[in-house]
């Protein structure tokens, strides 16, 4: 079973805080800009129809890299679109429901990471209450490097999902921006942070 060294939601607010205070001009506009580039290619996977395309790519995102996210949404969006290797298969029935004209997402889109993000997709990133948080979103306000189980455990359940997202919330809220903001653009930081340069426990 893992242990996991679980901040207050105080700690996460500062260790969120703290991450983004890192980000660099560029990092600040590629975080500010994640989400309307998303929200682009859902349009673009369904004739304009970005709430079907953000379903699509929400729902097979897990376990993928963003490239291999598009890549996975466009071939899901086609008509005799074949799943790709490494995409789970469950992840690929869902896609193919939801690039259905008048699916019903609310049943298709579960999860409360793949919610949020099919939420911040869909909004443009101009949600006021949605939050992605995946596994770097945790160990980011962790403060420390989480690994697979330790990654896994900090999102699973809604009680644990609803305290990290509200620490980006807290965080949004104090320093001016939508949390989605807050939250892709400390992803930016995390992500072009070399590994052996990350926080540790």
């Amino acid at each position: 079973m893992t242990t996991l060294n679980t901040p207050d939601a105080a700690d996460m607010v500062a260790n969120i805080i703290s991450v983004y205070a890192q980000a660099t001009d560029a990092q600040l506009v590629a975080g500010a800009q994640w989400y309307a580039e998303a929200h682009r290619i859902a349009g673009a996977l369904c004739d304009g129809d970005t709430e079907r395309g953000a379903a699509i790519l929400a729902v097979l995102s897990p376990v993928l890299s963003w490239e291999k996210n598009i890549a996975a949404a466009i071939a899901a969006a086609k008509p005799r679109g074949r799943r790709p290797v490494g995409v789970i298969g469950r992840n690929w029935d869902k896609a193919r429901a939801a690039r259905r004209k008048g699916a019903d997402l609310d049943k298709i889109v579960r999860g409360e990471k793949v919610r949020n993000f099919w939420l911040c997709i869909a909004s443009n990133g101009l949600h006021e209450s949605a939050v992605c948080v995946d596994r770097h979103a945790a160990a980011i306000a962790y403060g420390y490097f989480l690994d697979g189980e330790e990654a896994s455990a900090a999102v699973s359940g809604k009680k644990r999902y609803k305290a990290l997202a509200d620490a980006y919330r807290d965080a949004a809220d104090i320093l001016g921006v939508l949390p989605a903001t807050v939250q892709a653009v400390t992803w930016v930081v995390w992500r072009d942070t070399p590994w052996r340069d990350r926080p540790a426990a």
